[in-house]
């Protein structure tokens, strides 16, 4: 998408690449808006819906410091916002997405056999919800945004029982954040509590650890009639 960007802005310029992408996001504010409330969506994540979509409008014709471009990942997760295939919980948004299978063949024996054993337990790699960061509602990002983001999570999965269960990576799963940033210790806490399980996305020097990016697994206990399914989360 990158490169077809780049493209027509060699070819056509970067001022009518610009007036097509507004266009684009007109057209899909236009079309969706009148559906979300139609959407099987927990409230609270309806009420996002609504505000996202009056954000992504106002920031597209404001464009400031080229918002406008494929090129920013934020108006990216917003267009897919705008086609209902990311939904934002507070400070994380959350889309339908594939576990990636190299993660297994980076992890030391023994965690690639526990992790492994968690994927066949839940029958594969896909369909996962995957958490991705949304920077304009940081505010949110304390603990009772996180408590929030934890609650909507588990309501949308009741609503969707095909998922599996839900993954991400972040900086700020790292079980090492104690010796980073110590004020964020409360969201591993949260997702210990949790059942929550942490794999980092390489093998590295234990010294190393502290500055990666690292993958974890929550396991909520959401009753499935008589059952208790185990789901992964971020």
């Amino acid at each position: 998408m990158i490169e077809a960007e780049c493209r027509f802005d060699q070819e056509c310029g970067q001022g009518l690449r610009v007036i097509a992408e507004k266009l684009l996001v007109s057209r899909l504010y236009l079309d969706n808006f009148s559906k979300i409330d139609n959407l099987d969506l927990p409230h609270n994540v309806l009420c996002y819906l609504k505000e996202d979509f009056s954000r992504i409008l106002k920031l597209t014709y404001e464009d400031k410091n080229n918002f406008v471009s494929f090129q920013n990942p934020q108006f990216y997760k917003y267009l897919e916002t705008l086609q209902f295939r990311l939904f934002p919980l507070g400070n994380q948004g959350i889309m339908v997405s594939g576990f990636p299978r190299n993660i297994l063949f980076k992890q030391s024996f023994l965690n690639f056999i526990k992790l492994s054993r968690m994927l066949l337990r839940l029958g594969g790699n896909r369909p996962f919800y995957e958490f991705h960061f949304n920077p304009h509602r940081l505010r949110q990002f304390n603990q009772d945004g996180w408590n929030n983001v934890f609650k909507l999570a588990a309501e949308m999965l009741l609503r969707q029982p095909a998922i599996k269960g839900i993954f991400s990576s972040a900086w700020f799963f790292d079980p090492h954040i104690v010796l980073i940033s110590p004020e964020l210790t409360y969201i591993q806490t949260l997702i210990e509590k949790i059942g929550g399980q942490f794999f980092f996305q390489r093998k590295v020097r234990k010294i190393e650890k502290m500055h990666l990016l690292c993958l974890l697994f929550v396991s909520v206990p959401l009753k499935t009639d008589s059952m208790i399914r185990p789901v992964t989360w971020p």
